[in-house]
């Protein structure tokens, strides 16, 4: 019974593929990234302090590069069965039968 218990998986029957996580990943970035610039604005406000506002202005800038990554992503298709069926070079055959 234990060693069962120790050989099962931590997170059952979940199946992700290596870009959905990429995805989530991205956009959990992006909202980290604006928390933190807007939390470095919000102290500039207070502070007057030059650097928590280049802090700022740079987290909020990668945050708005991250969305257009993360919907380029989006935007990209998986292949399509005509590169699979290219066979396992993946080069194209343009031999005329």
């Amino acid at each position: 019974m234990i060693s069962r218990a120790l050989n099962a998986p931590l997170v059952p029957n979940v199946a992700m593929s290596l870009m959905t996580f990429h995805k989530i990943f991205i956009a959990t970035s992006v909202v980290f990234c604006f928390g933190f610039g807007f939390l470095q604005i919000s102290h500039y406000v207070e502070s007057k302090a030059t650097e928590t506002l280049l802090l700022g202005i740079g987290s909020i800038a990668a945050s708005e590069s991250l969305v257009l990554y993360l919907q380029s992503l989006i935007r990209k298709r998986a292949p399509t069965s005509s590169w699979q069926s290219q066979g396992k070079s993946g080069r194209v055959d343009h031999r005329h039968h």
